[in-house]
């Protein structure tokens, strides 16, 4: 099933705020935790997030000391800085993320294939499929590779490109990272409406979506969470109370003509 988490970076919060709004999870500044903010959510089972930064060690370091076992953290400050922190909290949960974008269509010069005599610029397809990170300028599959020989099982991709056109998530980076890392992947940026957080659904299985407050508020989690579920359960909770289901009138069919 996937975590849907409610990004809360930009907005202002107390404990008591968190207590009156439905997400799986939420995602959280350094500026805004603190340990009250965090045992509300464990209260309620929802999961916190971190989002630390360069040089968070002590942050990093003080909230293992108050026994937050279950806070992950991400760090934005690339792989490197992200294992270095892991080891003040070597037994949290650690997410590695980056920032991907969209790497401009390349063309060649050459001999046109169907006219002789003349040369045009061709275009390279296999560009408009590529993908770079912003925090190294790697290809995502070779950050990814990377990802996996530090042994991070669960990498965060976000998508500023996508988040200012606001017609859906980079699809392409999504079906790349969850191919790479087996599903073990967060997805966030560029999802305005539900439509856009099925179209992930359809496109690939992630363990997380990032989504902004005003989306989770105006589609409804139980909505939200409903995408990811079998499609036998959704076709169940449409029928009638009393009904068969399509397995159950399979059988009932087979007892008939017995």
């Amino acid at each position: 099933m996937t975590t849907i988490y409610m990004d809360m970076r930009d907005l202002s919060l107390q404990a008591e705020d968190v207590a009156s709004v439905a997400s799986d999870g939420f995602v959280f500044s350094t500026v805004q935790v603190d340990a009250g903010l965090l045992r509300q959510c464990g209260q309620q089972g929802t999961k916190a997030v971190v989002m630390v930064s360069r040089g968070d060690d002590q942050i990093v370091s003080q909230l293992c000391a108050e026994k937050m076992d279950d806070v992950c953290f991400v760090c934005n400050a690339g792989l490197t800085e992200t294992d270095r922190l892991r080891a003040f909290a070597p037994d949290a949960c650690w997410i590695a993320k980056t920032n991907v974008y969209k790497v401009a269509a390349s063309y060649s010069f050459g001999n046109d294939d169907y006219t002789s005599g003349f040369k045009t610029y061709k275009l390279n397809p296999a560009t408009l499929d590529e993908r770079r990170v912003c925090d190294s300028a790697l290809l995502l599959d070779d950050w990814l590779d990377r990802a996996k020989y530090l042994k991070f099982d669960l990498v965060w991709l976000e998508s500023s490109e996508a988040r200012e056109v606001g017609k859906g998530f980079d699809l392409i980076a999504a079906r790349q990272a969850a191919k790479a890392m087996n599903g073990g992947v967060w997805i966030s940026g560029g999802a305005t409406t539900e439509k856009h957080v099925r179209n992930l659904a359809n496109e690939c299985m992630v363990s997380g979506v990032v989504l902004d407050k005003s989306l989770i508020d105006e589609a409804g989690i139980s909505a939200l969470r409903g995408i990811w579920r079998p499609e036998e359960e959704r076709v169940a909770d449409a029928l009638p109370s009393g009904s068969a289901g399509p397995a159950d009138a399979t059988a009932q069919a087979a007892m008939g003509s017995a």
